[in-house]
């Protein structure tokens, strides 16, 4: 370890620097040039100093450790909002598909009630068939809906375990 030869290296004081009852730093103070001893109100002003250093010291680190907390909750923030985007567009993707899964029964149900309106009873039976079961689809699509609102709003939440498809 090294040892400091105060009387060589003209030092008259070392004042520790303390910052949360632990010393930082030292302030080692000159001997005078007039060769005056430190009187009580230097000694006084240079453990002032020392306080206010260990203080200045304890807030760059209280400084550093908020700066950091703030970048994490920044980089969280965008994390989050990230992924609040994606499950919108996933949202919005999904609502187009469904738009387009039911457009296509809508329109095959009002070609048949316009062969209906003709009024001929061969084509009259077949529209009939064609529409019922056209009916039974949109009937389907909507249960797939309604049961895909329950899952996503329901209070249960379903273990997930791996099996063995062999068992089943």
């Amino acid at each position: 370890s090294m040892v400091l030869d105060a009387e060589r290296l003209g030092i008259a004081a070392m004042v520790p620097i303390i910052s949360r009852d632990q010393i930082n730093a030292v302030l080692l103070i000159e001997k005078k040039k007039s060769g005056d001893f430190l009187l009580g109100r230097d000694k006084d002003l240079l453990f002032i100093i020392a306080r206010q250093a260990g203080m200045a010291i304890h807030s760059a680190k209280l400084y550093e450790s908020i700066k950091d907390q703030a970048s994490n909750l920044s980089k969280r923030v965008r994390e989050r909002t990230q992924r609040i985007k994606s499950m919108y567009e996933a949202q919005s993707r999904f609502l187009a598909e469904m738009s387009h899964e039911f457009q296509t029964p809508i329109a095959v149900l009002k070609m048949n009630l316009e062969v209906c309106a003709r009024g001929e009873e061969s084509e009259t039976k077949k529209a009939y068939y064609v529409m019922n079961t056209t009916l039974d689809r949109l009937s389907r699509l909507t249960q797939g809906l309604l049961d895909i609102a329950r899952l996503n709003f329901s209070k249960e939440r379903f273990e997930k375990k791996r099996i063995a498809v062999a068992q089943l």
